[in-house]
């Protein structure tokens, strides 16, 4: 028998890298609560997208003979009091809310981005200041936060997005800072400042693609409460005005009709709960995906 013959064969298989999106894809796949919130709010996108184009009759459309009637085969949710199809209103009042969280949201990132982003990485002076500033709109509650933009501003659609966004802006700072300043301390980035690296390039190149992980994750669970914030604003009558199918207008239209025509304030009331439950479910799914101490199979 030949010496060759008696040594085992053995085969090592290399397996191919795999991408950081396709293992952050895979990670959030797992995670069923995070594939169910992302399905309410692609549902709810869709509908609002397709909402023009959708065989429903016309969110202002008035049928004065069938007010308050019940759901049915001609009005699957029912009619409001003045007998517009409530289908058709919370169909495209998915529209208008998911605008308002979207934008909402992107203006308190904005703000709050560039605020605590550069308190983090200048530090000093500029980080105490800035920060001061941030537990000062911090003290207000969110809500007493944007009345008080909006009592500035006037009531509207768009007073609604700023005010929003400026409440929740204090939040992003804050993260945003303490990301900033994790980041910083990585051996990376003392290494680029040891090589005589601008500091504009640092940050661009090293520290805001490290430090944007944290920061959207939060707007992503932001999404939810702004849609939820925005919705009380339009009822206590500071938003959009009717007869516009915002779902928050629609509870301040029914809520006269709350025992005779029950079904009048809780879809629209249902609606809100399932967008911002969506959006909670998939921000925490995110959150797990991106969080590299949770050991995944």
């Amino acid at each position: 028998m030949n010496d060759t013959q008696a040594i085992p064969q053995v085969r090592l298989t290399v397996r191919a890298p795999v991408s950081f999106r396709r293992l952050l894809a895979s990670r959030f796949l797992r995670n069923r609560a995070g594939v169910a919130g992302l399905v309410i709010v692609s549902l709810f996108a869709l509908l609002g997208v397709l909402a023009p184009v959708l065989r429903l009759d016309l969110p202002d459309a008035q049928d004065l003979e069938h007010v308050t009637e019940p759901p049915s085969r001609e009005h699957w949710l029912g009619t409001d009091n003045l007998g517009r199809d409530l289908l058709s209103r919370v169909v495209h009042g998915a529209r208008i809310s998911l605008m308002i969280g979207v934008l909402a949201t992107s203006v308190g990132l904005g703000i709050g981005a560039t605020a605590g982003g550069l308190a983090g990485f200048h530090g000093g002076k500029i980080d105490e200041t800035v920060m001061r500033v941030v537990e000062i709109f911090m003290a207000f509650p969110g809500l007493l936060l944007a009345l008080l933009v909006v009592s500035i501003l006037g009531p509207g659609l768009y007073s609604v997005m700023l005010a929003v966004g400026i409440s929740t802006s204090p939040a992003f700072a804050r993260v945003m800072r303490a990301s900033i300043l994790q980041v910083k301390s990585e051996e990376f980035v003392e290494a680029a400042q040891a090589i005589g690296a601008p500091g504009l390039t640092i940050l661009r190149r090293h520290i805001l693609p490290n430090a944007m992980g944290p920061i959207i994750v939060h707007g992503s669970l932001l999404l939810g409460a702004s849609i939820v914030t925005a919705s009380s604003l339009s009822f206590l009558g500071l938003g959009p005005k009717p007869p516009t199918p915002e779902w928050g207008v629609m509870l301040n239209e029914a809520r006269n009709y709350l025992y005779i025509a029950p079904h009048t304030t809780i879809f629209p009331g249902l609606a809100i709960l399932l967008a911002a439950l969506g959006f909670n479910m998939a921000g925490d799914a995110l959150r797990d995906a991106l969080d590299v101490r949770l050991k995944m199979d």
